[in-house]
């Protein structure tokens, strides 16, 4: 039975990471808007039936378990990921599908045969509502754009060869390689889903500052015009320039072949402020492939990295496939292996443990080991 509460202040509700940037008191209650709904629209759901998302990241970036009968705050919005869900808003419905577990939601319309589980199903509460009885929408509170910084610090972008092939780790310790090397760092994650986990990720990396899309009023990018993506770019870098980093690392979600990956990457203006690229790839093969079209696109390919550099005979493929491109382990990106392919010199000497050992974790093998699982989570 779907619930009948209708004031947020008094509703027993899990509010999801994709509504992190509205404020509490400006949603009001549940309830009718005017039109269908649109990428972006707050919605309540309650859940149905569970499915593959049996929890939902929260507004703090906690881990909250879903129960049948929970009322759960979240926005809807197309999603595009190989290994779970093809999803759609879709038109307004009495049911919807939680696609993400950072809360966006609408309608699946396929998912990987290797994935078992349905996805979660929510009824339809009411979109949520403001004092005037209208409809918010992420796009309301979006991170202002200031102007473009003075000198842009150098950039790199990092991409792969598809979901899940290792971009994230490949990020999180270049960040981790270049802070303990002396640099200010940066990070922020151009497309995806709203989820804080990658971005948190490259903050305990050591970035002084991390963004994402979601924080642009996106609760994904997924068939969003070139002119959005790019408008997300200059914003999440002139936010980033503010606190004066010295490298700045996009991580963009999927894979080459993808459509917002590929439209910006192929975008003249947005390629002419990319310095360097760093490619995450599963295996040899699709290694020698992103590097060669990265290079028929113009790009300087740093180096490559990804699930396929967890293997030492994977690393020697790919060196083999790519000559004069170095493959990157998590270990060797978080020692400063990096460095010489950016033309910077070492400010100061990078220990295993230095480089790997973060607060609260125990010797210096065991966190080599947690980096390189963390190529495999």
């Amino acid at each position: 039975m779907i619930s009948t509460i209708r004031e947020i202040s008094t509703s027993p509700v899990k509010m999801s990471f994709v509504t992190h940037r509205v404020p509490r008191s400006a949603m009001v209650r549940f309830g009718e808007g005017e039109g269908p709904p649109e990428a972006g629209d707050l919605v309540a759901g309650q859940v149905i039936a569970m499915g593959r998302h049996t929890a939902i990241e929260s507004r703090a970036s906690r881990r909250v378990g879903l129960f049948v009968g929970d009322v759960i705050l979240g926005a809807y919005g197309n999603r595009y990921a190989t290994d779970q869900f093809e999803g759609y808003v879709g038109p307004a419905s009495a049911s919807l599908h939680l696609l993400s577990v950072g809360g966006v939601c609408g309608q699946v319309a396929s998912k990987n045969d290797l994935m078992p589980e349905p996805p979660t199903q929510l009824g339809f509460v009411g979109y949520v509502l403001d004092e005037h009885g209208r409809k918010i929408n992420l796009r309301q509170y979006a991170l202002p754009a200031p102007p473009p910084a003075a000198e842009r610090p150098m950039t790199i972008v990092v991409v792969g060869a598809s979901m899940n092939a290792g971009k994230t780790t490949t990020v999180a310790n270049a960040v981790r390689g270049l802070t303990h090397s002396g640099y200010r760092v940066a990070a922020a994650k151009i497309t995806g889903t709203a989820c804080s986990k990658d971005t948190w990720l490259m903050k305990d990396a050591g970035a002084l500052a991390i963004h994402d899309f979601s924080d642009c009023g996106f609760p994904s990018t997924y068939l969003l015009p070139l002119e959005d993506l790019k408008a997300i770019h200059r914003t999440l870098l002139a936010q980033l320039s503010a606190q004066k980093p010295e490298v700045v690392l996009f991580e963009i979600a999927d894979g080459l072949l993808q459509r917002e990956t590929r439209a910006l990457l192929t975008d003249p203006e947005f390629a002419g402020g990319v310095d360097h690229v760093l490619f995450a790839g599963v295996d040899s093969l699709s290694v020698e492939s992103g590097v060669r079209m990265l290079e028929s696109w113009g790009f300087h390919v740093a180096a490559t990295s990804g699930l396929v550099s967890c293997s030492a005979l994977g690393i020697k493929e790919c060196e083999a496939a790519t000559p004069g491109v170095p493959c990157f382990n998590a270990l060797s990106l978080a020692t400063g292996a990096l460095l010489p392919r950016l033309d910077l010199a070492p400010r100061r000497e990078v220990t295993e443990a230095a480089a790997l050992t973060g607060a609260g974790s125990g010797s210096a093998d065991g966190a080599v080991e947690s980096a390189r699982m963390k190529l495999i989570a």
